[in-house]
């Protein structure tokens, strides 16, 4: 799994991030093993719960809540307190 990490982001103490990759998970489309972090119709649900947790390991952050946003092409910006209770779009 190769996880991409912006060096201006690393040097701020409070956040943890990481933008995924297609390979290395435990997903399968187009007979290849893929890192599918979201719901899809042809993805089970078990395959996206193992995706998470070997995305949050690698990104050292189980003590932290894991926050999904539904990416779309936009100018939006979404700004959290805390964990929402509903996925956002962003």
């Amino acid at each position: 799994m190769r996880v991409l990490q912006v060096a201006a982001f690393e040097k701020l103490p409070w956040l943890v991030h990481g933008f995924s990759t297609r390979p290395g998970g435990a997903s399968e489309l187009n007979n290849q093993r893929v890192l599918n972090l979201g719901s899809a119709e042809w993805d089970a649900r078990e395959n996206v719960v193992e995706n998470r947790a070997k995305f949050v390991k690698v990104l050292d952050a189980a003590e932290l809540s894991f926050v999904s946003l539904r990416q779309i092409h936009s100018d939006v910006i979404c700004r959290f307190d805390k964990a929402p209770k509903e996925l956002s779009r962003g």
